[in-house]
């Protein structure tokens, strides 16, 4: 059986649904306003101490901390490793071994009696009376099996820090340019100087 419905229950149907309608547009509408109050807009740009940042500002402060915190450590870091390099430099300085070894009037050159080699040797043994001086340490030549080159492996070797070697013919090659007006003569030519360095040569 089916029931009849008359004109008035349809209308009386129709009205409620505009109410229900109405109701829920106004509590939408509410709901709505109290977000966007609550709700930064992001349309509209905002200074940086506004109290709606509040969490960006925590984070940016936090990282400039850190930041801050990290260069701290590392630059005391560095520093105190420079200032370690240049502490009691000059009462350090007698740890640098540096050898002398005088080759000046070993065969076959020996016509002159050797001047070239023992002056290096009075000097050096008049820097060693100072109280800031090298570790200079004298060998005869037969130490190195009258090689020059065994010195510099020695200080290649890093069993010295440099070495001071007088040529073998540093006092007739003095001679011979006084004697005959050599004027290609480099007095630089009468010793070598070895030394191990940490920085390339070619870059300074």
């Amino acid at each position: 059986m089916s029931t009849a419905q008359g004109p008035g229950s349809s209308s009386n149907a129709t009205l409620k649904d505009k109410e229900v309608d109405e109701e829920k547009g106004q509590n939408g509408d509410n709901s709505s306003d109290e977000q966007k109050d609550d709700e930064p807009d992001l349309k509209t740009p905002v200074g940086f101490w506004d109290h709606r940042l509040h969490h960006v500002k925590v984070e940016a402060f936090s990282k400039w901390a850190l930041t801050t915190v990290v260069l701290m450590v590392f630059i005391l870091a560095v520093l105190s490793i420079y200032w370690a390099t240049l502490f009691r430099v000059e009462e350090n300085l007698e740890k640098l071994t540096v050898y002398v070894v005088d080759f000046d009037g070993q065969a076959p050159y020996g016509a002159h009696t050797p001047i070239v080699g023992p002056a290096v040797m009075n000097t050096m043994l008049e820097s060693v009376k100072e109280s800031s001086h090298l570790g200079f340490v004298q060998y005869p030549p037969s130490h190195f099996g009258n090689d020059p080159i065994a010195v510099r492996q020695a200080v290649f070797d890093q069993y010295a820090w440099a070495a001071i070697i007088i040529n073998a013919n540093a006092t007739d090659m003095l001679y011979s340019a006084v004697q005959n007006g050599n004027a290609s003569y480099d007095p630089l030519g009468a010793c070598q100087l070895v030394f191990i360095d940490s920085r390339d040569d070619t870059n300074w």
